[in-house]
């Protein structure tokens, strides 16, 4: 008698975790839906109050959406490339040609996310985002620069380099599309 009772409270945990389970995944449809409602009303109001044709709008989605997904690459080679140059320079060990390459590859990333095509919705966006990418990218010139110079490199200047450039990257990855 004792072991169906076992049976009867394991049945009941499951199902609890069972309900659990289905609730969670019954607001997520709720919030998936609600999304998609102001996307809808969004859309509606710029295909009949402004105008915009239903073909360019959904071009424009796309376009957004292809640009969300090459800022998210280009944030994690930023953030890598600034990692490897910090690394560097809290290591004490400066390794100037590592530092030069890292900042090239932080020129170049800066170039191509100019380049980077988006609706005028993103527009807001994209100016924080090059203003913080810009920052990086001018802390790490002169680190690279210090690291250049001398055989005694000055670890003081480095590191205050490194601590704009880690201003820089934390507002970067922080950034919000408003």
């Amino acid at each position: 008698m004792a072991q169906y009772g076992n049976y009867i409270i394991y049945g009941v945990i499951i199902l609890v975790i069972i309900s659990i389970i289905v609730s969670i995944v019954k607001k997520a449809f709720k919030f998936l839906l609600f999304i998609i409602g102001i996307l809808v009303l969004f859309s509606a109001y710029n295909i009949f109050i402004k105008g915009v044709s239903p073909i360019d709008e959904i071009n424009g989605y796309k376009t957004d959406a292809v640009y969300t997904q090459q800022v998210m690459k280009y944030t994690g080679k930023i953030k890598d490339s600034a990692s490897k140059i910090k690394d560097n320079i809290t290591s004490k060990k400066v390794d100037s040609n590592l530092i030069t390459t890292e900042n090239t590859n932080l020129h170049k990333y800066e170039d191509e996310v100019k380049k980077l095509k988006h609706t005028s919705r993103l527009t807001y966006f994209h100016n924080n985002y090059l203003t913080y990418v810009d920052g990086i990218v001018k802390s790490t010139d002169g680190a690279a620069a210090i690291s250049k110079t001398a055989n005694a490199v000055d670890l003081n200047s480095l590191n205050n380099y490194a601590d704009k450039m880690n201003s820089y990257l934390d507002s970067l990855v922080n950034l919000k599309i408003k």
